[in-house]
């Protein structure tokens, strides 16, 4: 912008001066400073940190032909009226993961809460998962997702112990629960960073 209005004033200053050549040239200077500015308003995208900026409307680099560009960060050119811009929330939101009535082996009903962070990959492969799954999908979607996946699984692993045992090594149960939801989790392009457990009651 500073060197718009640097040639503009030259261009001016050349032409009430009577020297038409030099204002020709800087007008010349002032119109290309122009266009780039145009260009940088409207075609050149920003990535917020926690974000990636999916440009669709051409193959991607690698030539996987997924029509799409995906970046984590910087600033990236958009092709004007090849492509457009989407923008991907990455960043870690909490989750809880309420599961009431869970049979534990000996059919002692329970309830259980868990909480936990999670997010969206934002590197590859796991990204190419995230923008299949969740590219213009409310981003509230992704814990809820994740909540649903690790809730089966919590189902699945009280019903291999007894209260007492799950009492005795709640960590032990916790890890596991991890453990099995990572490669459902991933499939999804979801990163899980925490998971802790809040509360483990027998119900009714």
């Amino acid at each position: 912008m500073a060197i718009l209005v640097v040639a503009t004033i030259a261009a001016a200053g050349a032409y009430l001066l009577g020297e038409p050549v030099i204002a020709a040239t800087a007008g010349v200077f002032a119109g290309s400073a122009l266009v780039l500015s145009l260009v940088q308003a409207t075609l050149i995208e920003e990535v917020p940190a926690g974000h990636v900026l999916v440009l669709h409307g051409r193959a991607a680099a690698d030539g996987s032909n997924r029509g799409y560009r995906a970046y984590a960060g910087g600033r990236v050119l958009r092709r004007p009226l090849v492509e457009r811009a989407e923008r991907l929330d990455c960043r870690a939101r909490s989750i809880d993961v309420t599961v009431q009535g869970a049979y534990s082996r000996g059919n002692r009903p329970l309830d259980v809460t868990l909480r936990g962070r999670v997010k969206l990959a934002t590197f590859e492969p796991g990204v190419v998962h995230a923008i299949e799954r969740f590219l213009g999908v409310d981003p509230r979607e992704v814990g809820v997702v994740a909540a649903q996946t690790l809730e089966g699984i919590v189902r699945e692993r009280l019903a291999e112990r007894t209260l007492e045992e799950l009492g005795r090594d709640s960590a032990r149960f916790v890890e596991e629960v991890i453990e099995a939801a990572e490669p459902d989790l991933e499939r999804l392009g979801v990163s899980l960073e925490t998971l802790t457990l809040e509360r483990l009651v027998a119900s009714g």
